[in-house]
C-alpha cells in the first residue's frame, strides 16, 4: 500500500511537471469520492444539511487522508514554485493592476468559459485584453457573474441533496 501511495505522488509529480493543470488532480479526486461516499455506505444524500455535507466532506479527507495529504502538499509545492520561481508571464503584476481586481475579474471569466460549455463560440487561443477589469465588488461586471456562479452552487448543493451524482460530479469537476 506505501508502495502505491509513493508511486502514484511521483506520477503526480511527473504529471505536473509536463501539464500544470494537472495541480488540480487532488480536487477532482476529493470530489469523485465525496459524491460517490454515499453510495459506496448506502446512505441517501436526501436532506442533508449543508453541516451534513460539511461533515461527509470530513470524513472523506479523514479516510483517504494518506492519499490526499501527500498531494495536496505536492500541489501547493508545485503551485509555489511555477508562480515565484519560474513565473511564466516573466512579471510580478496582476491582471488588472491588482490581486483585488483580478480576483474579481476572474468571475466573470469564470461565466464565460461555463458559457463556452454550451455554446463554443468564438474560440481563442488567447484573451488578452477581452475582459473589461472589475474595480469594485459594487461593480455590475462582478455582481452579474457572481449571482451566476451563486445559482450554479445552489444547483450543485440540490444536486447533492437529491443524489443526482453525475451532475453534480461533473459540476464540481469544473
Amino acid at each position: 500500500r506505501v508502495a502505491l501511495l509513493v508511486t502514484a505522488f511521483f506520477a503526480y509529480m511527473l504529471v505536473m511537471a509536463s501539464k500544470e493543470m494537472a495541480v488540480t488532480l487532488p480536487l477532482v479526486m476529493f470530489a469523485y469520492d465525496f459524491v460517490r461516499e454515499p453510495l459506496l455506505a448506502e446512505q441517501q444524500a436526501q436532506g442533508r444539511s449543508p453541516s451534513g455535507l460539511f461533515s461527509q466532506a470530513t470524513s472523506v479527507v479523514r479516510k483517504y487522508r494518506w492519499l490526499y495529504l501527500p498531494l495536496f502538499l505536492g500541489a501547493i509545492a508545485f503551485t509555489w514554485y511555477a508562480v515565484f520561481e519560474i513565473r511564466p508571464s516573466k512579471n510580478w503584476g496582476w491582471y488588472g493592476g491588482s490581486a483585488v481586481n483580478n480576483f474579481l475579474t476572474v468571475a466573470r471569466i469564470w461565466v464565460y468559459y461555463l458559457s463556452l460549455l454550451l455554446y463554443p463560440h468564438t474560440l481563442v487561443a488567447d484573451y488578452t485584453g477581452s475582459f473589461p477589469i472589475a474595480q469594485s465588488v459594487t461593480d455590475w461586471r462582478f455582481l452579474v457573474p457572481l449571482g451566476l456562479l451563486g445559482m450554479g452552487g445552489v444547483l450543485i448543493f440540490v444536486a447533492l441533496r437529491r443524489n443526482q451524482c453525475v451532475f453534480a460530479f461533473a459540476s464540481l469537476w469544473f
